[in-house]
Parts: C-alpha cells; sequence; structure tokens
C-alpha cells in the first residue's frame, strides 16, 4: 500500500468524536424527515413577507398542499431541494446565494409573494411588534426607530426591527428583476386563491381563514402628515414597484 493510500486509509479508520457523529446523525435525520415530509408536493416557494397576511396564507397552503415552514436554521440548512416550502421571513435570496436552496430547485419551482398597501402594512408591524415582541414606544417613535435602526433582511426570521423592511427587499434577485413568478395583492385576496387553486388543482379552494390578527393600537386613519411623509420615505420602492398610491395631501 503506497503512503498516499495509506494515509487516507488511516483517516477513514479515525473514530468520529461523539459530537460530530451526532450533529452529522441529526442533521441526516431530519434532512430525511424534511425530504419525506415533502414527498409529493409541488416544487414551489412562498416568499413571505412579515404582516401580509402570510400567516392565514401558509395554514392554508398547508392544509391544501402540504407546504412546510422551513424559517429556522436547522430546518432550511437540510431542505431536500424539492417540495412546497416557505422559509419565513428569511431573507431567500441569501438562502440561494448560500446554497441552502438549490439553484436547480429554484429554476424549476413556482414562486410567489403576497404584498400590502404599506400605510396599513406599518400599522400592522407596529400593533404586531408591539404585542410580540415588546416594543414600549409610541407609534410616531416607531415609525423614526424604522426609519434609522431597522437591521437588513437576512439568514434569520427576524432581528430587532428587520421585519419592518420594505417589502421589495424580500422580492429583488441579482440582477434588480423580482424573484416570485406572481406577486398577490391582500387586497385582492381572493383573486390570489383563484389563482393558486388553479396552479395547484385544487378543484374546490375553502376560504383562507384569517390568523394571527393582531389588536390594534393604531391604524391608518391615526397617521398624521408627519407620520405620512416619513412611511412615503421609507417604503418609497415599494410605492414605485408594487403599485400602491401615496398619500399626499393630509
Amino acid at each position: 500500500m503506497d503512503v498516499k493510500r495509506l494515509s487516507k486509509f488511516r483517516k477513514a479508520q479515525m473514530p468520529i468524536s461523539p459530537l460530530k457523529d451526532s450533529l452529522y446523525r441529526s442533521r441526516t435525520i431530519r434532512w430525511a424527515t424534511q425530504a419525506m415530509l415533502l414527498r409529493g408536493t409541488p416544487d414551489c416557494v412562498f416568499i413571505w413577507i412579515p404582516k401580509t397576511a402570510g400567516t392565514s396564507l401558509y395554514h392554508w397552503l398547508h392544509d391544501n398542499i402540504g407546504m412546510r415552514k422551513m424559517n429556522v436554521p436547522r430546518d432550511y440548512s437540510t431542505f431536500p431541494g424539492h417540495g412546497a416550502a416557505t422559509f419565513g421571513h428569511v431573507h431567500y435570496l441569501s438562502l440561494l446565494y448560500q446554497g441552502f436552496v438549490p439553484q436547480s430547485f429554484h429554476d424549476r419551482a413556482y414562486r410567489f409573494a403576497m404584498v400590502r398597501n404599506p400605510y396599513s402594512r406599518i400599522a400592522s408591524l407596529y400593533n404586531y411588534l408591539r404585542i410580540d415582541q415588546g416594543y414600549a414606544g409610541e407609534f410616531p417613535a416607531f415609525v423614526e426607530d424604522v426609519r434609522l435602526n431597522r437591521p437588513p433582511v437576512g439568514l434569520y426570521n427576524h432581528r430587532g426591527l428587520s421585519q419592518t423592511n420594505p417589502q421589495v427587499d424580500w422580492l429583488m434577485g441579482w440582477n434588480g428583476a423580482f424573484l416570485a413568478d406572481n406577486i398577490f395583492k391582500v387586497e385582492e385576496m381572493d383573486t390570489a386563491i383563484a389563482c393558486l387553486a388553479q396552479q395547484f388543482h385544487i378543484a374546490t379552494p375553502p376560504p383562507v381563514e384569517s390568523r394571527n390578527v393582531s389588536k390594534k393600537f393604531v391604524s391608518v386613519e391615526d397617521f398624521d402628515h408627519e407620520t405620512i411623509e416619513k412611511v412615503n420615505e421609507i417604503y418609497a420602492r415599494d410605492f414605485a414597484l408594487l403599485e400602491y398610491d401615496r398619500i399626499t395631501d393630509t
């Protein structure tokens, strides 16, 4: 046996540490479990933007086509590269760039997203974050925090005020084109469900059940002129690219 072959043989016989062995086995089991659960489901990705009726739509998709949510590292790192998937609020382009989502899957999968009027979305974000994340400030302070202090989207479901980023930040690809084949609007939910039912061959689609509805501390009717101006600034690309009208006079 030559030196190189002997070296490879010895390395092959070296025992794997219990920790590495445990990690390898757990990742393998998770991958196999994901593969089994997604077997037979259509190749598709729901790009889930925060506070765009995503919880309601996800449960509808889970019930009707078996979609799975993989929004934490132990799950998206073992995505098997097939089936109906959503990665929660984790940045889809980063998942693709880092190889957690195979390019081959991206190329063949049907990709879609839901968007919402930026005014009602930021009100909903405030109502949600005040209850679920313990945000203590009043709404004008929240809008200023969003304007100045939000971290970018990335490989996490949420970090601080990351969920308040413009919707297009979840949707734009490397070349400036949208990552989604279809972008639906919350305000036109019936049209969205009809299109998805046709795409996935759901003969009689049940209605979408409203979920994750937050207590209302503020609504669009409460916005003053300064707040509207800041929202127009923060979400300028959403208004332009997603075709929502701005409020220009109060």
